[in-house]
């Protein structure tokens, strides 16, 4: 993942999978609150495509993952230097990364799909997935791997974000009536996405793509960069909040008024009165 593209890819699929959510959930609450029936969270959301479920987020959940996985497989030489000592080790974080998010993919799709499988397994591999995702990243950022301190502040700063992602799947599961544990994987998952996103861009040049050359722009040893993106992320906190506040009270309105549209409409096609008697020139 040391390149722009790894990491833009990354942040874009964990930006457009919490807005996803947001949407599902946002539509699911709204109509449980109209209709006064108990909220049901769920774990992944399937497409409508011609009047059949079908299960997008679940195949992607599986798809990417594999695509990152073979990605750092065949991109090193080996594992091991001539001397027989371990190399790489930040491929290897990755690879056990990719692993266990398609694990989670796969338990999802054999338990949405009435497979036999242990009940609530999708939770707990999904929050182990990111759990773990976070550890990785601690590790991933240590000092003693010569990284400057720009980058591994970068990386540090995304791991409370991944690891309450994980602690808050797990409510889920716990408290399925509760929009809270949702709205906290939405929110984290969200921060994710946009600090991977704006990680990609200070560490990295986009050009030429996958964009290996370090942004000159920002000097990784200075430590007014590094306090200021620690600034940084409290700023993106707050915007995402707002965010979420806007969208819901967006969604709520449009969804109250176009039934309300759609009922006029209905009793509109209905209320006519037909006309009789036509050759006779009565009207």
């Amino acid at each position: 993942m040391g390149n722009f593209g790894a990491h833009i890819d990354e942040g874009i699929t964990f930006f457009l999978l919490a807005l996803w959510w947001m949407y599902n959930i946002y539509k699911n609450y709204i109509q449980s609150v109209e209709e006064k029936r108990p909220y049901r969270s769920y774990c992944s959301y399937y497409v409508m495509l011609k009047g059949r479920r079908l299960p997008a987020e679940t195949i992607m959940k599986i798809i990417f993952p594999i695509g990152g996985l073979l990605t750092e497989v065949l991109s090193t030489d080996s594992f091991l230097e001539k001397n027989g000592n371990f190399r790489n080790i930040g491929k290897f974080h990755h690879i056990s990364i990719f692993a266990l998010f398609i694990l989670h993919g796969v338990s999802d799709f054999l338990e949405t799909h009435r497979f036999s499988a242990i009940k609530g397994m999708k939770y707990f591999t999904f929050s182990v997935a990111f759990i773990w995702y976070g550890v990785a990243f601690y590790f991933h950022c240590m000092p003693d791997l010569g990284k400057p301190a720009l980058e591994n502040t970068m990386h540090r700063l995304l791991v409370p974000f991944l690891i309450i992602t994980g602690m808050a799947v797990m409510f889920e599961f716990g408290f399925r009536n509760s929009i809270i544990p949702q709205i906290v994987r939405c929110y984290l998952v969200l921060c994710a996405g946009e600090w991977i996103i704006l990680t990609s861009f200070v560490l990295f040049l986009p050009t030429p793509f996958p964009g290996r050359r370090r942004n000159p722009a920002w000097d990784q040893d200075e430590i007014s960069n590094v306090r200021f993106m620690e600034a940084a992320v409290g700023f993106m906190l707050v915007a995402n909040i707002a965010f979420m506040i806007i969208s819901y009270t967006l969604m709520a309105l449009y969804m109250k008024y176009a039934r309300v549209c759609f009922k006029n409409r209905e009793t509109l096609k209905y209320r006519y009165t037909p006309l009789e008697n036509l050759e006779k020139g009565e009207f």
